[in-house]
């Protein structure tokens, strides 16, 4: 993700008229993959912790 967001800094600063969009794209699915894989994450810690009070 730092690279993308670097690259997208660059590109909007140094090449204002040039197409972000690629920069965009890359970043917004990290974004979704990261968010993704905390709610997953999320979801099996809850999930533990109810198995763990149901045994005790």
């Amino acid at each position: 993700m730092p690279g993308a967001s670097n690259w997208l800094l660059r590109s909007v600063n140094y090449f204002p008229d040039a197409s972000d969009a690629q920069q965009w794209l890359v970043l917004l699915g990290w974004i979704v993959l990261g968010l993704a894989l905390a709610a997953i994450a999320a979801a099996r810690t809850r999930k533990a912790l109810a198995v763990v009070e149901e045994a005790a």
